[in-house]
């Protein structure tokens, strides 16, 4: 992704809380630039209104920074962020204008519910949905760019029950996406729908 001079960070943390900016996630990525980071406030548990309450939050926090004339706001998240990220593309995103729009760019890192390769597009329909609320929006005016990693099962599900065991009792490589760099990635498989970019990498 291009470095932009002036853009603001809104960082939205996994189940758990992960602070995305000062763990060395994607390499730093989010302190690159001189950026600016503001964590959108999220309970980031599994009380069922967490992820509404989140994404009412980085509504909020959008239209604040949309105020500043010439800001541009990237927002990162991972896991259950991503979750709040769809929540706000569907409900709160498309009421944004073009010009609007066009100054947002997310970045979403194990996405469990990316329209293509994981968990919610893949698992079985007799399994029940859990948390699995909806398919990240790819049909809105913000530029998003879905990482996977190969071996992440909740980002990219090979389906079968042995893999369904693993998603929550062994996949490190969840937890782990600081090596990777979204200004030098090496994709495995890559596809793009309307302004979504989704890249699986190793």
């Amino acid at each position: 992704m291009d470095g932009r001079p002036n853009e603001q960070v809104l960082t939205v943390a996994p189940l758990g809380g992960r602070d995305l900016a000062r763990a060395g996630w994607l390499k730093g990525f989010a302190l690159r630039y001189g950026r600016k980071v503001r964590a959108v406030k999220t309970a980031a548990d599994l009380n069922p209104t967490t992820i509404p309450a989140a994404a009412r939050a980085l509504a909020a926090d959008v239209l604040e920074l949309l105020k500043v004339d010439d800001l541009e706001i990237l927002i990162i998240a991972h896991s259950q962020g991503c979750q709040v990220v769809g929540q706000w593309l569907d409900l709160f995103a498309r009421a944004l204008t073009p010009t609007q729009a066009a100054r947002i760019r997310c970045v979403l890192t194990g996405n469990l519910e990316r329209a293509f390769y994981g968990y919610g597009a893949r698992k079985p329909r007799w399994w029940p949905a859990g948390n699995i609320a909806r398919t990240t929006p790819n049909d809105t005016l913000i530029e998003v760019l879905d990482i996977g990693r190969r071996k992440d099962l909740w980002a990219n599900y090979p389906g079968g029950i042995p893999s369904m065991i693993r998603l929550t009792l062994f996949n490190p490589d969840h937890l782990n996406y600081t090596m990777i760099d979204p200004d030098e990635l090496n994709p495995l498989q890559q596809k793009t729908v309307g302004n979504t970019r989704y890249v699986n990498v190793a």
